[in-house]
């Protein structure tokens, strides 16, 4: 994962991340789907996950992916966790992003993002 982002091959650093998201699901998750998995291996998964989905532009999906870790996070680790205050800040960078690049959202979207960002 690290070398792709270093490299810039986004979209290879995509399937590698949701390669590794699979296999931490099988080896730590509960099998329940109606709520995410409970292990930090997990979370930290779906941000990477998240992270590409964002370099590539899929914003709607990176916020996704940095919700479910959130709240693995939080519920795993507590919300006094660095791990949970960097996905708030991620989550943060996302919206900057998306305000800068996304030429589809309304100026009243704009201004909804910048104020959770």
């Amino acid at each position: 994962v690290q070398e792709s982002y270093r490299s810039g091959s986004y979209s290879k650093g995509l399937k590698v991340a949701k390669q590794y998201l699979t296999i931490c699901e099988k080896h730590f998750g509960s099998g329940n789907k109606k709520e995410p998995d409970q292990h930090p291996a997990i979370a930290s998964a779906h941000n990477d996950v998240g992270l590409f989905c964002k370099l590539l532009g899929d914003f709607d999906e990176a916020r996704r992916q940095y919700k479910l870790s959130l709240v693995v996070y939080g519920n795993f680790l507590g919300k006094d966790h660095a791990s949970y205050a960097s996905l708030l800040h991620n989550l943060g960078n996302l919206n900057r992003t998306q305000v800068h690049l996304d030429t589809e959202l309304k100026a009243t979207d704009r201004m909804t993002l910048m104020e959770e960002a």
